[in-house]
């Protein structure tokens, strides 16, 4: 055992000279390439095996009836020198993916579907398919490795590489590939995260107070029990969300259940975590009486609050980046998979891995005149009401706020409903696409009957050159149609008339009731940005709330004991993504006039607190960047900025400020000084 360990502690003291250095890097360059050299050749060939079968339909003309047309039409096959490929679920594609000519459209998906069987069974499906994403899997091992080594983690590397490794082996040789994928996940994050939190404890190595404080809460993170449960517990848990994922599923729900899952988990857990580090740092300092030894020396008590702070975003900043960058790597792996047909691969490229803008209706707005004229109208016309008004039973000006909002409701609910055999004309005004967009998308969700979800009704869309489209939709579900970006005219507008209509490929028959909607109920999307610059946006965001979360927890403890902090920093944070609920229930509440007066009193208490409550955490819960990412919305840079001054600065601010203004006063020789 001594003999073991001496010869631990030499090569540990070897691994930290250059020479030590030098000749790991060269041992672990040809351990990963050498492992990575049978999955370099797979993807190599699937490439080139690829490209043969892309030139081979992009060559066919299905109208033509030749050997090659009618093997793929009657069979779903593909001959490609002496061999053939497909099945029935190529079949089942290719009459969805001929175009008006007969022509193959999206021949690089079909040929994904075709190649797949080819490929080895040991070797991830979906990494496998693409060359460059093998490629660029090596780099980031070689690059995890060697910064590993050089920053004094080589024992760590070793470790851990030799555990994921043998685990992962073990779950290929048992036909587990997605599990042996996601147990080296493990292994390359937990490596990612220690690397990362070495490379800023480096630059917070500065002689500042605050910058001494930051490193210390890094180093205690590490060792304090609940930041490295909620920390493990991340990095083992997001490797294995895809597994839960259904593989026969549409491609595009895949990929977005994936990213709100592990979006949603990164934020999840490093919330929690946030709190309760800021929370116990702080407070067992003061109840150990550690803390008399800093506040001693000149540091002040704002530079104090402000160590701790940047100690715990050091933290979130490295849960951050290894959390994004495992989420991106999983989507692109994730996007490689076969799709299910021609619209699920479409679907997937430009409604889910993008940044889309969206643009509303242009709806009339009914003018004042003609309100207040309809609503005297409704008191006239109706003998009660006007006798109730005027004999004090009613009160007036309530009464025609009442009947106003009845009547700006009525009239935008008739300009959103479509008659059965009649159309409606709407107008998206503004529409500026990107320069070489060539179409757009139509989202629209319509009402009929009873929404009865298993019911189909047809639907047509007329433009201004007077094409047309005949659907079939389903009531309260989401449907999108590609319409040409060319129909946009040189004032940014496009038209589209609604008509509820049906086509049976004769005549037209009138619709089988009226179709309505919401005001957010049809809207034109379009790309302005890649997924990538969305994504990192939408962390940004995130990591401006937990910067008010880390100051929130911080601001507590030095007011309140352990247990208490927590109970209102919890308590802040639960409101705070409850605000948009806490809204519509503030919104929706109304007391019965038969309630006893005491009563009314407790229940306008507990409106003006819920009231407050929402007013001044709305701003937080209703910031909710992962919901627009899954949707492929783009999250602006105005939003970024919104949320770093408001959120990230502002109420950050804040919780500093009223933290300090107590934590000043604060006897700490009292607070702490009896155990």
């Amino acid at each position: 055992m001594f003999s073991l360990r001496s010869r631990l502690d030499r090569f540990a003291g070897f691994a930290q000279t250059r020479r030590g250095k030098l000749v790991l890097s060269i041992l672990a360059a040809l351990v990963i390439v050498g492992s990575a050299m049978p999955l370099l050749l797979a993807a190599v060939r699937a490439q080139g095996l690829r490209a043969q079968m892309q030139s081979a339909l992009a060559a066919i003309d299905l109208d033509e009836r030749s050997p090659e047309a009618i093997a793929l039409l009657d069979r779903g096959e593909l001959t490609i020198g002496e061999f053939t490929y497909g099945g029935p679920r190529v079949k089942a594609m290719v009459p969805r993916m001929a175009d008006p000519q007969g022509r193959l459209v999206g021949v690089d998906d079909l040929a994904r579907v075709l190649v797949s069987p080819t490929l080895p069974a040991w070797a991830p499906a979906g990494l496998v398919q693409s060359l460059e994403n093998c490629i660029g899997l090596v780099v980031a091992l070689l690059a995890l490795a060697l910064g590993c080594i050089w920053s004094g983690l080589a024992m760590h590397l070793i470790v851990i590489a030799a555990l994921s490794g043998t685990a992962g082996a073990l779950a290929v040789w048992f036909g587990e590939v997605p599990l042996a994928l996601a147990l080296v996940g493990i292994g390359a994050l937990a490596l990612s995260f220690l690397l990362v939190v070495g490379m800023l404890g480096a630059l917070l190595s500065g002689a500042s107070p605050v910058f001494a404080i930051a490193a210390t809460v890094m180093r205690e993170a590490q060792r304090q029990r609940i930041s490295v449960a909620f920390i493990g517990l991340l990095l083992v848990v997001l490797p294995i969300l895809p597994l839960s994922i259904d593989p026969a599923s549409p491609l595009r729900y895949q990929i977005q259940t994936f990213i709100s899952r592990g979006c949603g988990l990164v934020f999840s857990v490093a919330s929690v975590m946030t709190l309760l580090l800021a929370c116990s740092t702080v407070a067992f300092e003061m109840r150990d009486r550690q803390i008399w030894q800093l506040l001693t020396k000149p540091v002040s008590r704002a530079q104090y609050m402000l160590g701790k702070w940047l100690g715990i975003m050091a933290v979130n900043t490295s849960i951050l980046l290894v959390g994004a960058t495992c989420i991106v790597a999983y989507v692109q792996y994730l996007s490689l998979r076969p799709a299910a047909d021609p619209l699920d691969a479409r679907a997937v490229r430009e409604e889910v891995l993008v940044a889309r803008q969206g643009q509303l209706a242009e709806y009339e707005s009914l003018q004042p005149d003609r309100l207040v004229e309809m609503v005297d109208q409704a008191i006239e016309s109706d003998p009660v009401l006007k006798s109730e008004i005027e004999s004090g039973e009613r009160d007036l000006y309530e009464t025609r706020i009442k009947l106003a909002e009845e009547r700006i409701t009525a009239f935008g609910s008739q300009q959103r409903a479509v008659p059965a055999g009649q159309g409606k004309a709407f107008t998206f005004r503004n529409v500026s696409v990107p320069r070489g967009t060539e179409q757009v998308t139509l989202r629209y969700e319509f009402h009929l009957g009873q929404d009865d979800s298993h019911e189909q009704h047809p639907v047509i869309f007329r433009f201004a050159d007077g094409s047309w489209v005949d659907k079939q939709f389903v009531p309260v579900q989401a449907n999108v149609l590609p319409i040409p970006a060319n129909l946009i005219d040189a004032n940014g507008d496009l038209s589209v008339e609604i008509m509820s209509l049906g086509f049976d490929g004769t005549n037209f028959t009138p619709g089988e009731g009226t179709i309505v909607f919401d005001p957010d109920g049809i809207e034109i999307l379009y790309a302005v940005g890649s997924f990538g610059g969305n994504f990192a946006r939408a962390m940004g965001v995130q990591w401006t709330k937990l910067a008010f979360l880390a100051m929130l927890g911080v601001a507590s403890a030095t007011l309140l004991s352990f247990g208490v902090a927590c109970l209102l920093a919890f308590t802040i944070f639960v409101a705070a993504q409850l605000a948009p609920f806490i809204q519509i229930s503030v919104e929706q509440y109304r007391i019965a006039e038969e309630t006893p007066v005491v009563l009314q009193w407790v229940q306008l208490g507990v409106k003006g607190i819920a009231f407050t409550s929402q007013w001044l955490l709305g701003a937080f819960g209703a910031t909710k960047p992962v919901d627009a990412l899954v949707d492929g919305r783009s999250i602006g840079v105005n939003a970024l900025v919104q949320s770093a001054l408001f959120i990230g600065i502002g109420w950050t601010g804040l919780a500093l400020a009223l933290g300090w203004l107590g934590f000043r006063r604060k006897e700490l020789a009292i607070y702490s000084g009896v155990g």
